[in-house]
């Protein structure tokens, strides 16, 4: 079955793994950006507490321990990986928060929450990739965007090697492109 870029992050937040939810580009500098905007059926504030909360993150995406308010530092630490540091550099009321993540160079992640209707959107953006780590982490954040959307819907979580493994090809294809 062929991958697709989601056009509408409208779209039913159970879509399959099979369509990818992001886009990854160069960037002028060399290294590569990939940016998310995502519907969820949760209120922003559930969003908001899944994405900032370290126990929360921990039942979708990591173990996280640490200090995420701002000027904090925290580590995650990745399934068969050792911690990796990070330095919060916003964490606010507004529902964005910020942070530096050394993998091994640092990188940025933004996240956002902004309510919509009787859901709520979630942007992300990870900047500063290699081009060689461009692929495999749009690949990681499109797995775990599945599963947080599981999560958040109350229904069982997908696998998250197997939606990595279904579209890193592709967004390795839309770098080379």
């Amino acid at each position: 079955m062929p991958l697709t870029v989601r056009q509408n992050w409208r779209a039913e937040s159970g879509a399959g793994m099979n369509e990818l939810l992001g886009v990854l580009r160069k960037a002028p500098d060399g290294t590569a950006t990939v940016h998310f905007d995502r519907y969820f059926n949760a209120g922003a504030e559930a969003l908001w507490n899944a994405a900032t909360h370290p126990e929360r993150l921990g039942e979708w995406f990591a173990s996280v321990e640490g200090d995420l308010r701002e000027h904090g530092t925290f580590t995650i630490t990745l399934e068969g990986r050792d911690p990796e540091r990070c330095r919060v550099i916003a964490c606010g009321e507004q529902r964005m928060f910020s942070f530096e993540w050394a993998m091994p160079q640092p990188t940025l992640v933004r996240v956002h929450v902004i309510p919509d209707n009787t859901g709520s959107r979630l942007g992300l953006t990870h900047e500063r990739l290699t081009r060689a780590d461009g692929p495999r982490c749009a690949a990681s954040w499109d797995a775990y965007l599945h599963v947080l959307s599981d999560h958040l819907g109350g229904g069982s979580l997908r696998s998250w090697s197997e939606g990595v493994d279904a579209v890193r090809v592709a967004y390795l294809q839309q770098i080379l492109d």
